[in-house]
């Protein structure tokens, strides 16, 4: 602000010096107004610094609030972070995120803190996905952050690498621990293994940095390490194994309708069959009647009437019937062709165990 007056001023200066070359016979009354011009100009600016300066320090020490107070949050964030189970808490809700991001649905495709059968007490992981003829992926939510702030928090080389071996330990031993439970025990059916979810891509990688065999070790233990990104490529394959489950039910099920279809059109074939050989037999004997009426009945009428009996009642003679019902050979032979056709499916699979969940009425996640 103070080089603005000055700059001000000296650009006044140099406009006094201009004018005074060019009219150096100008009376000195002229030289003191402008000199008081410049004066108030000065003055007014001097005035408006003041007050932009006041409106800039009352900004700053409104930033320096803001920034105290969120400083205060965080450290209360980091300090809450640091308890397990709000630290679990996260772990779960970011698990529970990227599951219905990946399109499942849950009491649908997953269950959450089921109980499983063991002794001496029952299990409950954090997640069960479940999977098409009663499988189950067990996933268990495992937010290790204490060591990892310290890390994060350090002012030197030497108590960050003593926290990130901290960290390190803490991993391997939520790992091991998780191995011993053996989740999928209690579903022979289900795969061999148990996800370990690390709801960070950091925390994963500082540990394998102080511990290079952890990854390894975990395989050996049946426990798959798991991240964000790798979790949502694992529950998205799920997702479509349940598209190709559903399809396959529906193909199912189109196959049985189309089964029960041929056979109903067979049965009714046949059984427009036998109405058109009742109505055959029906005409055989109208004409036959007809045929007796005027060969045998009609002539005794009429002797009858000739060897003056009385008068006998006479009627026009009844018509024979020479219209023939439709035969139905041929639709008939289409049914057995249109059941056989149906019993030959192009997409067969096991039948859907009635235990477990059904997709219906779902549509695919977009990839």
């Amino acid at each position: 602000m103070a080089f603005s007056l000055w700059f001000t001023g000296m650009l006044a200066l140099l406009l006094l010096l201009a004018l005074w070359r060019v009219w150096p016979d100008r009376p000195t009354q002229g030289l003191t107004q402008a000199l008081s011009q410049v004066e108030s100009q000065l003055h007014r600016l001097e005035q408006h610094g003041h007050t932009t300066d006041g409106q800039l320090t009352a900004r700053l020490e409104m930033l320096a609030q803001t920034h105290a107070q969120l400083r205060q949050e965080t450290q209360q964030m980091l300090q809450a972070f640091r308890t397990p189970h709000v630290a679990g808490q996260w772990g779960e809700l970011s698990l529970r995120r990227l599951v219905e991001l990946a399109g499942l649905v849950e009491h649908c495709d997953f269950e959450v803190h089921p109980s499983l059968p063991h002794e001496p007490s029952a299990l409950r992981p954090d997640l069960v996905v479940c999977l098409p003829q009663g499988r189950r992926i067990f996933v268990d939510a495992k937010a290790v952050l204490a060591a990892f702030l310290e890390a994060a928090q350090a002012t030197d080389e030497a108590t960050r690498q003593a926290a990130l071996r901290a960290h390190a330990a803490q991993v391997r031993k939520r790992m091991e621990a998780l191995s011993a439970k053996a989740y999928w025990r209690a579903h022979p059916q289900s795969p061999e293994y148990v996800v370990l979810f690390l709801p960070g891509e950091p925390f994963l990688s500082a540990a394998l940095s102080q511990d290079p065999t952890l990854l390894e070790d975990a395989f050996q233990r049946h426990i798959i390490l798991a991240t964000p990104s790798t979790l949502v490529a694992l529950l998205r394959t799920v997702a479509a194994v349940w598209g190709e489950q559903q399809g396959q039910e529906r193909a199912q099920e189109i196959t049985a309708v189309g089964r029960q279809f041929a056979d109903q059109l067979a049965g009714t074939y046949e059984a427009l069959r036998q109405v058109g050989q009742s109505l055959h037999a029906a005409v055989s004997a109208y004409n036959h009647v007809v045929t007796r009426m005027e060969t045998h009945v009609g002539p005794l009428a009429t002797r009858l009437a000739t060897a003056g009996v009385g008068p006998v009642r006479t009627s026009a003679s009844p018509k024979p019937v020479l219209t023939q019902p439709r035969p139905v050979a041929g639709a008939a032979q289409a049914a057995p062709t249109a059941s056989a056709s149906i019993d030959h499916p192009p997409t067969t699979s096991k039948p859907r165990n009635p235990s477990e969940p059904t997709r219906a009425g779902r549509s695919q996640p977009s990839v």
